[in-house]
């Protein structure tokens, strides 16, 4: 049985104090048993239509768990979709991100996209996404979670915009046809030490798979990509935790780099 649209409100806001606040709350898995996953997404639809109410605006898109490292690591055993707000994206520039405003963070290094024009499902394939991407980018993804200690199951993960916080996407693009980004190797260090290799083959094959899942996903919300939405496409290893200090740093082999502390 579908939740009625008040408590899917009440829950939307619980999100928000909670992120608002720096301060968790009880996963909703406990304190709503009969949450499904339809009803996740509802709240965190709800979630992004009560912040762009308050004047943020629609950047994007994100997808997580397209890894088998994230999958193993989260026990979430599909894709799950989240939306990318103005509010949330970092300069690419940035050499410090204030540590104050988040609460158990980690990063995800990623390839992401940049459309050119509109992506509408169903039936969306990889032909109709590669015609529709513009630019590829080397992307951090900030991940951080509103459910105490990380005590999710893929309702809290999805509801709580699929445990998103920040990005930095580079402002220097490489033209996607350039590019085999099955191929492409990422490297992740944490404080000068490598803590992560990975490929973008890891994410469900290639990246532009995710876009094709993301398309058709969307479709059923009858939703759609448009043109300069930015798409972060899945961590393309587990995502690495972090703390006040710390000094980070993401390399691709053609797309180049990130880098930022922590303070």
């Amino acid at each position: 049985m579908s939740m009625d649209d008040k408590t899917i409100e009440t829950i939307a806001y619980q999100l928000i104090q909670a992120q608002d606040n720096s301060e968790p709350i009880t996963p909703l898995t406990e304190s709503f048993h009969s949450l499904n996953i339809e009803d996740a997404y509802r709240i965190q639809f709800c979630l992004r239509g009560i912040k762009i109410k308050r004047g943020e605006h629609p950047i994007g898109w994100k997808v997580g768990a397209t890894s088998r490292a994230i999958i193993e690591q989260l026990s979430i055993y599909e894709p799950i979709l989240g939306h990318l707000l103005n509010s949330s994206i970092y300069s690419p520039e940035s050499q410090v991100i204030p540590w104050e405003g988040f609460i158990k963070p980690g990063i995800e290094p990623e390839i992401a996209f940049r459309i050119e024009r509109e992506i509408k499902g169903p039936g969306v394939d990889h032909l109709m996404v590669s015609e529709a991407i513009e630019w590829v980018l080397p992307a951090i993804e900030i991940v951080d979670c509103r459910i105490k200690n990380w005590k999710i199951k893929i309702q809290d993960a999805i509801a709580d915009n699929s445990l998103h916080r920040g990005i930095l996407v580079s402002s220097c693009g490489t033209p996607f046809r350039r590019l085999n980004l099955a191929d492409e190797k990422v490297t992740v260090e944490i404080n000068d030490q490598t803590a992560a290799i990975g490929e973008g083959k890891d994410v469900l094959g290639n990246p532009v798979n995710v876009v094709v899942w993301l398309a058709n996903k969307l479709a059923e919300f009858g939703m759609s990509l448009n043109p300069g939405d930015i798409i972060m496409t899945g961590s393309v290893t587990h995502f690495l935790m972090v703390q006040r200090g710390y000094k980070v740093k993401v390399s691709y082999d053609r797309l180049g780099s990130l880098e930022f502390s922590f303070r």
